[in-house]
């Protein structure tokens, strides 16, 4: 990677600043970085949880619920960019960008089972806005979502498979601790930063205008 493609990737990832002033141009990871810290009670630059996501007009609205949706799948979104663009190691053209994300700069890179959920949550709120999976053939693409608000909830706790969907025993709900699931993804970016800086981190597309026509907006 030359240093006029890294020093564009640093500004792709930069929440601070605009990409370019003539025209303006922004960063679509940027703005789904902030939304999502806005949205999670974190500091806006720095990512760090300050419990602001907690006000009286949050509580007089009943806006606590959605605005926890709304981070999560913002931050499944962002994990979903990163996958698309950067790489480390060797994935099929089909893997989905959750899993490479995930799997190239995450703390769970191994754990293919928790990945798979992450990647059946983004796609239940995205399409959805709901926390249970299409009905597959395949039981292991079947998931229902329990969403956790607490700061000491673990990330992901994997229930057990059914095609009940009346069920409403906790073993087959695989709970997911937002809190700690931000957390996740605020390191996974900081790795991935760590990388592109130490030269490790690969381009999945190597076409910088490519990256800018479907990444930024002007």
């Amino acid at each position: 990677m030359n240093n006029e493609k890294k020093d564009f990737l640093k500004k792709l990832l930069n929440v601070t600043d605009l990409m370019e002033s003539s025209p303006f141009r922004f960063s679509c990871f940027s703005m789904a970085l902030k939304a999502a810290r806005e949205n999670s009670g974190r500091n806006l630059l720095t990512g760090r949880y300050e419990g602001n996501e907690i006000s009286c007009e949050v509580v007089t609205n009943g806006l606590y619920e959605s605005k926890m949706f709304t981070a999560t799948i913002m931050y499944l979104i962002i994990l979903d960019q990163l996958g698309t663009i950067f790489k480390k190691g060797v994935f099929s053209k089909d893997e989905s960008g959750i899993k490479v994300a995930l799997k190239s700069f995450s703390s769970i890179k191994t754990e293919k089972g928790k990945i798979s959920a992450f990647k059946t949550l983004r796609n239940s709120l995205a399409h959805n806005f709901g926390l249970c999976s299409k009905e597959h053939k395949n039981d292991k693409d079947f998931y229902k979502f329990a969403l956790l608000y607490s700061r000491d909830d673990k990330l992901i706790e994997l229930g057990e498979k059914t095609h009940d969907f009346a069920s409403k025993q906790d073993k087959f709900y695989t709970s997911i601790g937002v809190h700690s699931f931000c957390e996740l993804v605020e390191e996974t970016i900081a790795n991935l930063k760590a990388e592109i800086e130490n030269g490790t981190a690969e381009l999945i597309i190597e076409d910088i205008q490519e990256i800018k026509a479907r990444f930024t907006v002007i």
